[in-house]
């Protein structure tokens, strides 16, 4: 792997339903949130407005180092791109300091006297607001295409012609890459070369939402550029040749 491999089964599997730093690239930040208190119209509690506007900030915060050198987004378009909800990005997070409610220093607003305040550290999931972005149009690359990710994976338990196709299927069909390309074909063991504006993470994400008893894919490890997965195949639904055999008929042979 280029990167060396970076997570194990357990973590790859938490990760499908809470990201996790083995699964997607976390950016961690530390993010103040205040809001100002008024006597009437609070229909969320202070602290956890608090909370919201610091994960906002967090979230913003990545969106804009993302961008780079870009001219810097506008609030209004980073919310338009991204979405309303902070939660939705941020993995995990904790509160380092609820220095609760106060005399307005950082709220400037008229009638203002008051405000909460909270200091969070967040885990943001980079890769999904760079897909984000992306999709919006608002990040590319110098030639003005799309980001792509490059990932090698290896599938393990490829007993066949018939399981190749079906790993390879799967692949293009389920996670919308760009191309898959095989690199290396052996006893037990396929490497492809996956092309796709999604990140490693995703890709990963997609294929196992997909996943059935007919085919079940099953995760090894992970990171930025490469994966190992193995394939599940019931009795029933596998091919009928040899085990071990592995060959492509015609002339395009492998």
């Amino acid at each position: 792997m280029r990167r060396g491999r970076a997570a194990c089964l357990a973590g790859l599997l938490g990760a499908l339903g809470v990201a996790s730093p083995g699964a997607a690239e976390l950016r961690r930040v530390e993010a103040v949130g205040a809001v100002g208190l008024a006597e009437e119209g609070w229909t969320t509690p202070p602290r956890e407005a608090a909370i919201g506007r610091a994960l906002k900030d967090a979230l913003a915060r990545v969106a804009q180092e993302e961008l780079g050198d870009l001219e810097p987004a506008e609030p209004e378009a980073l919310e338009a791109a991204l979405g309303g909800d902070p939660y939705v990005y941020a993995s995990r997070f904790r509160i380092v300091e609820d220095r609760g409610e106060r005399r307005a220093l950082l709220i400037d607003e008229p009638g203002i006297e008051r405000e909460y305040v909270v200091v969070v550290e967040a885990w943001v999931d980079a890769d999904r607001v760079r897909e984000r972005l992306a999709a919006a149009g608002m990040l590319e690359e110098p030639s003005g295409e799309p980001r792509r990710s490059r990932i090698q994976v290896s599938v393990r338990n490829v007993r066949s012609h018939g399981d190749f196709l079906a790993i390879r299927g799967a692949l293009i069909e389920r996670t919308g890459a760009l191309s898959v390309t095989p690199l290396e074909i052996q006893r037990g063991e396929a490497v492809f070369e996956v092309i796709s504006e999604r990140s490693a993470a995703r890709t990963l994400d997609a294929l196992l939402a997909a996943s059935g008893p007919e085919l079940r894919i099953v995760p090894i490890e992970q990171d930025e550029e490469s994966m190992v997965l193995r394939m599940e195949r019931r009795p029933d639904e596998a091919p009928e040749s040899e085990p071990g055999v592995f060959d492509t008929p015609g002339q395009n042979r492998y």
